[in-house]
């Protein structure tokens, strides 16, 4: 997969198709906490709405690899 820099609206970040789309993308688990305030939820219950099932799996292969790294400030997945 090719790796690339990239800017969003005047912002350097990173694109890979293997992690982003158009729809998809990564963003710091802090920027999410404020999404999720202004929009009334908080992180948990959007990821149990709308991600269930993919943390399901990323739980269950974070086990599988015995994965260390995953804590709260980790694992947040945004949809746009």
């Amino acid at each position: 997969m090719k790796y690339e820099y990239a800017t969003l609206e005047g912002v350097k970040c990173s694109r890979c198709p293997l992690m982003t789309t158009n729809d998809k993308a990564i963003v710091h688990a802090a920027d999410m906490q404020v999404w999720c305030r202004q929009n009334g939820t908080d992180v948990v219950s959007y990821v149990r709405k709308y991600f269930e099932k993919q943390f399901a799996q990323m739980m269950t292969l974070d086990y599988l690899l015995a994965n260390s790294d995953r804590h709260g400030w980790n694992w947040v997945s945004f949809r746009t």
